[in-house]
């Protein structure tokens, strides 16, 4: 390799490989297969095109077909994605949101004088780094990214966490196209010969440096957002005077979300942002409301799984209406979509609202990838897709968001490479198996830049003030570039799925927020009315989750980060059981008790083959966790980190 390639890192928020599904319709099942990038997709599907930038992806294409994300939720999945660390190294393992603000001096955010970013490595590689759109692993004094390793950015500052309408996706990545194209044309015009330096010759020069530059998307995270504030905000309420008042649109927003809500119509335009004049094509296409089915585990029971669980399917949701203006709750009836009239209605409705914010960021992705051809950049740059983490989608219990679970729905991601320097077949895709991990990333990349591991050794001797741990883990490069490498292709190794994110709990130094108590007061209300199960406070322990997915087999242990719930467990054979319904353990003292009467006889497995999977997996899981750093064993009750601690609290309420 003459010439280092450049490479453009596209990254979007919550989106999910597609997960397997008994009972698709047939639309639905070549929507899912457009989404998943399946290398067998029909020519005639007559849904590619909605999704312009998936059929551009699919070009001179190698699919890692079983990418599972690093920690979740959003910022300890960037963190351990843009690091190649988890959470012991990056001391990352909460989501800014509900309780906690990204003000807050206790949350932990990644310091800028920790563990190095890819930002960093590909500095000390020589590349100029850039980073535009939604970054969600820092919260920076300046609007800058620079001791985070990345030009750029203040660009797109702030953060599109949070904000109310004016700051969701639909608005925000139109914005962050802008950004990156009008970057990339300068790059492609030779900007620093022909422009900068035009009256200082001197300085001129007609060397090109390869760059390295990350293009963050919000969506479909609006669906954080959705239906509250999305209608109202985004989605007109029809028939309201422009004379309205407060409590009227409210009103109006309750009846019209008194039933489960739809996508937009096409060509449907949305309110303009506050303080704005811009209305946005919502469905410039024509895209369809029958883009999605619930699974049939969509009101499975939860018994046999952990106990955490079946309060995440009622919690979250109160959370998410606690935070709502007081105002407006009475009229919010549909949180949590378990507990209304129609609870089918309203989860098929957020899951065909998920898919329909998937078409809606495929057009913005699609001007970067339309604009890198048209300005001569494509040929020597490496394309890389993929996302911070999944979606339940109402999946398991009608569960949603992304929280307490290691779910395929909320781990498995897509993650496709696109460029003629990776595979020349302009339209056979490369199709790998092997279960892969965003810890990978990092070595993988600047692997792809031309740095193999003994080069990876000397560029760590040039990146300062930082501490640089060695990299977890492996680069993938040799097989996305088509060679054989033992190392890496073996398709029954596994990887490491790790989170201690308590969404619905503040940290320790935040002030009491008001809508914490509104949260209190609203699952106290819920126990009082007869909800399942549910306990006083945040989501009951243990919560905590690490996890070791192989390609036939998956083992969660559930534990307390606060050291006082006894471990809780799950065990799924993926080959015979990829809805993963069937939970082949429950547990007792903490302890992990195989049921082997649940297994299905079609799978052709003995006892002592599930004992002996059970045996391998906890072994297993506790060598990944000793690689990444973690101290102790997979069972400790307690991993030593340095981090701010979360406690419960114990509230008053009024």
């Amino acid at each position: 390799m003459t010439q280092k390639p450049n490479i453009l890192f596209i990254l979007v928020d919550q989106t999910r490989m597609p997960p397997p599904q008994s009972n698709l319709t047939s639309q639905v099942a070549q929507i899912n297969q457009v989404l998943s990038f399946d290398p067998s997709l029909e020519a005639d599907n007559p849904f590619i095109k909605f999704f312009p930038a998936f059929e551009r992806l699919r070009r001179h294409s190698v699919r890692l077909a079983n990418h599972q994300i690093a920690a979740a939720a959003c910022v300890p999945s960037r963190s351990a994605l843009f690091t190649g660390q988890y959470s012991v190294r990056t001391g990352v393992t909460q989501t800014v949101g509900m309780f906690k603000q990204s003000y807050d001096p206790g949350f932990p955010w990644l310091p800028n004088n920790q563990v190095p970013t890819v930002g960093d490595w590909f500095r000390a590689a020589g590349y100029s780094t850039h980073f535009f759109g939604r970054h969600d692993f820092t919260t920076p004094p300046a609007p800058s990214l620079e001791e985070w390793g990345f030009s750029n950015w203040s660009q797109s500052w702030p953060s599109s966490q949070g904000g109310g309408p004016g700051n969701l996706g639909v608005f925000r990545d139109i914005g962050f196209v802008d950004v990156t194209n009008t970057w990339m044309n300068q790059k492609a015009l030779g900007y620093e010969t022909n422009v900068r330096n035009i009256h200082n010759s001197t300085n001129a020069t007609t060397a090109q440096t390869p760059w390295f530059a990350v293009a963050s998307f919000v969506n479909p995270h609006d669906i954080t957002g959705w239906p509250l504030p999305w209608f109202g905000g985004i989605q007109a309420v029809n028939g309201l005077p422009e004379s309205a008042t407060q409590d009227e649109v409210f009103k109006a927003i309750g009846k019209l979300l008194a039933q489960p809500a739809k996508i937009p119509t096409a060509d449907e335009l949305s309110m303009p942002p506050p303080g704005g004049t811009y209305q946005v094509n919502l469905n410039p296409d024509g895209f369809p409301q029958e883009n999605g089915i619930l699974p049939t585990n969509w009101n499975c029971d939860l018994a046999t799984k952990p106990s955490c669980q079946l309060e995440a399917s009622y919690k979250i949701s109160q959370g998410f209406l606690s935070t709502a203006p007081s105002q407006m709750q009475p009229f919010m009836s549909f949180w949590p979509y378990k507990s209304t009239h129609n609870p089918h209605g309203w989860l098929t409705a957020h899951l065909q609202a998920y898919i329909y914010m998937q078409y809606l960021v495929n057009l913005e992705i699609d001007k970067v990838l339309t604009n890198l051809e048209m300005n001569g950049t494509l040929a020597n740059t490496i394309i890389i897709f993929t996302s911070d983490h999944g979606e339940l989608g109402g999946a398991h219990g009608g569960q949603i968001e992304k929280w307490h679970n290691a779910y395929r729905e909320t781990i498995h991601v897509p993650l496709m490479v696109s460029s003629p320097l990776v595979n020349q077949e302009e339209s056979i895709m490369r199709d790998l198996p092997m279960v892969t991990s965003h810890i990978d990333l990092v070595p993988t990349l600047l692997g792809l830049a031309g740095y193999d591991k003994s080069a990876q050794a000397q560029l760590e001797k040039l990146i300062l003030g930082h501490k640089v741990y060695p990299l977890v883990g492996r680069d993938l490069s040799p097989l996305i570039y088509g060679q054989n490498d033992s190392e890496t292709c073996d398709t029954n190794a596994g990887v490491l799925f790790v989170t201690d994110d308590e969404i619905t709990l503040p940290t320790d130094t935040s002030n009491l927020p008001s809508s914490f108590v509104d949260y209190l007061k609203i699952v106290n209300a819920a126990i009082a009315a007869g909800q399942q199960a549910t306990t006083e406070g945040s989501i009951v322990q243990p919560n905590s989750i690490k996890a070791y997915v192989e390609k036939d087999w998956k083992l969660a242990l559930y534990w307390d980060q606060h050291g006082e719930a006894q471990h809780q467990w799950e065990m799924y054979y993926l080959k015979g059981d990829p809805e993963e319904n069937i939970n082949l353990l429950n547990w007792s003292e903490g302890l992990p008790i195989l049921k082997p009467e649940r297994m299905n006889p079609s799978w052709g497995l003995s006892i002592d083959d599930l004992t002996a999977a059970l045996a391998r997996l906890r072994l297993c899981l506790e060598e990944s966790l000793t690689r990444a750093g973690y101290q102790g064993s997979a069972e400790s009750t307690r991993l030593k980190r340095n981090e701010p601690t979360l406690s419960q609290f114990n509230y008053n309420l009024p």
